[in-house]
């Protein structure tokens, strides 16, 4: 699958995806013992596109949601 940046004119769900995924999968993942989310941000996060503004807008938020939600890695998920 390729990503080509958030849904034009539809910036919103780009935001609420990823927490609102992270949540309906936290249970499952918990009682599995197994399996993780990864969130994926570049630096536009931080160094916005000019031309590109709903992108970075979207990477910068799971770029704020991100550490409010990480767990340091455990010898046991190797």
């Amino acid at each position: 699958m390729t990503c080509r940046g958030p849904t034009p004119g539809r910036p919103g769900q780009d935001l609420r995806a990823p927490p609102l995924l992270s949540q309906a999968l936290a249970d499952d993942l918990a009682r599995s013992g197994r399996g993780a989310i990864v969130n994926l941000v570049d630096l536009y996060a931080e160094k916005p596109l000019a031309d590109h503004p709903l992108y970075c807008m979207a990477k910068a938020g799971l770029a704020m949601m991100t550490p409010d939600r990480v767990r340091p890695p455990q010898a046991t998920d190797l």
